[in-house]
């Protein structure tokens, strides 16, 4: 048990999720920085995109991301934002956060493009 307590060093706590008072960490699978605006995006296991003003050191939201057919494949393994800032693409597939034993083969993957809908920053 690592106790999370709000210190210099520990800043960045992507992909936490809090239920029935029991914390919940996922791993932070990517992080991408908008080219445009002052924007980082995160993907994670627990099957969410977050969405932070680097600027102001705040988060502006999450959002959950489009499942694939097979709901299993709730990790977001992978994702990137466009050139122009204006297009978010991320995959879903087996993280392997659960080592080989977990892993099922043959489990559909999918990859997702979307509008980059970040909310401009206010600073």
């Amino acid at each position: 048990f690592v106790p999370l307590q709000q210190e210099p060093g520990c800043t960045f706590k992507a992909h936490i999720v809090v239920e029935n008072d029991i914390m919940l960490m996922h791993q932070t699978n990517f992080c991408a920085i908008n080219p445009i605006l002052p924007q980082i995006v995160t993907g994670g296991g627990d099957g969410r995109l977050g969405f932070w003003d680097y600027k102001r050191r705040a988060n502006i939201g999450y959002v959950n991301a489009e499942l694939s057919s097979d709901t299993r494949n709730n990790s977001i393994s992978a994702g990137d934002i466009s050139a122009d800032g204006t297009l978010l693409a991320y995959a879903r597939s087996y993280d392997w956060a659960m080592g080989k034993s977990k892993a099922i083969p043959n489990e559909p993957h999918s990859i997702h493009i979307r509008p980059a809908q970040f909310k401009p920053s206010t600073s």
